[in-house]
């Protein structure tokens, strides 16, 4: 029996990030002082363990895919 895949929770920060990297960006340019930089530490660390950005902050194709739709969402009409 396939298993459906269910994307992870992501919170704000973290899809924040995942759009960043998507368009291009670094994934900290939306971080402005420490405590938004301390959690994009922590962000980095879940889109890891979740399988959406390798080791060198480049999205995978589940990355890509989850961001994708992100994008698609958030540009919506």
């Amino acid at each position: 029996m396939s298993q459906k895949y269910n994307p992870p929770k992501l919170t704000p920060a973290m899809e924040q990030v995942l759009l960043n990297i998507h368009q291009g960006y670094e994934p900290k340019s939306h971080g402005k002082d420490r405590g938004q930089i301390g959690g994009l530490t922590h962000s980095l660390a879940s889109l890891q363990r979740y399988g959406l950005v390798d080791r060198y902050m480049h999205l995978t194709d589940k990355g890509r895919e989850v961001a994708e739709k992100l994008y698609d969402w958030e540009n919506r009409e």
